[in-house]
């Protein structure tokens, strides 16, 4: 990726325009239809379709690396005299150039359109993202850059929502899939539509101590589906906690092939480790289903997997523990099934609830403030305090979301006891894990990170 180089009043990443920019030089172009030019300007908002996508799947990197492709052309198809700007995330604003008689600007959207059409080509992998596009005309919507901005954002929106456009909750417009995903989950064929991919959890020694299971829908017209896509259709079925258990079932059988996969090559000379863990997310409505943890129960049972190698992963549980919460995760803790609190830090974060559950074993940083923790002092003072009081109530803090090799050290010096990211690697398939683990071992595992 070739990012751009910095200066006052431009983007850091892409070199654009930054808004403070924009909104000067909005102020001096944007005066042409009032004083008897008959020339005008439009204001185009910009929003990128498939970009959340690209970060799910490859990193914040390669969606980075989007940005900065997406910027350059933009640039290239706005003609001179035009300025295009990001304002944030994956949302652009292309301030044309004095459009001639006639010309609402949309032409110019359509140039847009054709120009980021083509995939993106990061690390060999193109990257179909697209766009939507909302238009605004100087003059007919408004003399300014608020009023331009108001109505091209409701435009752009309405073209997301156009037939054929690609909608944010695309998967979940289709009306097949309801249909599909029951028909997949009702399989007993061995079907490998519905599986999962593995993103491994290393310490600092380079030993993996787990994997975090994610679904994974192979799915015939559609390709490959994320959980975004497929927890929303789940969802309008009432098939939510079918799906869980289906993923709970899939991760103990997966769970044969990670823990072969971390058995030493050779006994005589490495250490044997523990069997990893897998750990299944589950929304809290699933775990107050009945008989959810007699259904999780049974899996156990037809399993050859131990126990104690799966973690269901939850939001932070409500500040006062519920007595009938407290009791499900004591049934499970029976059972040897751990529990994994995620997304630690994203909200109000307090540990006191965590005391008052039993079988809870490991806190999962929120990536944000994952990312954080190298430039940010509060930050670095909330993770601090997390893993103080986390080791206090002998849970292991996982640092979720490491993309960066710059964080690295940082989380170590703050008592992080886990990495998890794509730094350390992207969901694998299971048949990809062994292959992979030797890599990692060949090249140093954590260490190398580190820059050891």
């Amino acid at each position: 990726m070739t990012r751009r180089v910095g200066r006052a009043g431009t983007d850091a990443l892409t070199g654009l325009a930054d808004r403070a920019r924009l909104e000067r030089r909005a102020r001096r172009l944007l005066t042409g239809e009032r004083h008897g030019d008959p020339t005008r300007r439009a204001v185009l908002i910009v929003d990128l379709d498939h970009f959340k996508h690209v970060n799910d799947t490859l990193g914040h990197a390669a969606g980075d690396a989007v940005l900065v492709e997406v910027a350059a052309r933009l640039e290239r198809v706005a003609r001179p005299g035009a300025l295009v700007a990001r304002l944030g995330g994956d949302e652009f604003l292309v301030l044309s150039a004095a459009l001639p008689p006639g010309d609402d600007g949309s032409s110019l959207a359509g140039a847009v359109r054709r120009s980021l059409a083509p995939p993106v080509r990061v690390d060999g992998v193109g990257l179909r993202v697209g766009a939507s596009v909302g238009v605004a005309l100087e003059g007919r919507d408004g003399h300014d850059l608020v009023e331009l901005m108001r109505v091209a954002d409701r435009a752009m929106y309405a073209d997301k929502a156009r037939p054929g456009a690609p909608a944010r909750e695309e998967a979940a417009a289709d009306p097949t899939l309801g249909p599909d995903l029951r028909a997949a989950l009702e399989r007993r064929d061995g079907s490998e539509a519905l599986g999962l991919h593995h993103q491994p959890q290393v310490g600092w020694d380079g030993t993996v101590s787990g994997y975090e299971a994610l679904l994974r829908w192979s799915h015939p017209r559609r390709g490959l589906l994320l959980p975004r896509d497929v927890l929303p259709v789940a969802r309008a079925e009432g098939a939510l906690t079918a799906l869980t258990l289906h993923a709970v079932a899939r991760a103990l059988t997966d769970h044969a092939v990670l823990a072969a996969a971390a058995r030493p090559a050779d006994p005589l000379t490495d250490l044997a480790t523990d069997a990893p863990t897998v750990s299944v997310n589950v929304a809290a409505r699933d775990l107050l289903v009945d008989g959810f943890v007699d259904d999780v129960a049974s899996l156990l049972a037809a399993s050859p997997a131990p126990p104690g190698c799966l973690l269901l992963e939850i939001a932070e549980p409500a500040p006062h523990p519920r007595p009938a919460v407290q009791a499900l995760f004591a049934a499970l803790d029976a059972l040897g099934v751990g529990v994994s609190i995620h997304e630690f830090g994203a909200g109000a974060a307090s540990l006191a609830p965590l005391a008052g559950y039993a079988g809870v074993r490991e806190l999962k940083l929120d990536p944000a403030l994952t990312r954080a923790v190298a430039t940010d002092p509060a930050a670095a003072r909330l993770v601090a305090a997390t893993v103080g009081a986390a080791h206090a109530l002998d849970l292991a803090v996982v640092a979720e979301g490491v993309e960066d090799p710059g964080v690295v050290p940082r989380l170590r010096e703050l008592g992080c006891d886990r990495l998890q990211g794509f730094l350390v690697a992207a969901p694998l398939p299971p048949g990809e894990v062994a292959a992979w683990l030797e890599r990692w071992r060949a090249g140093g595992g954590a260490q190398a990170l580190l820059g050891a």
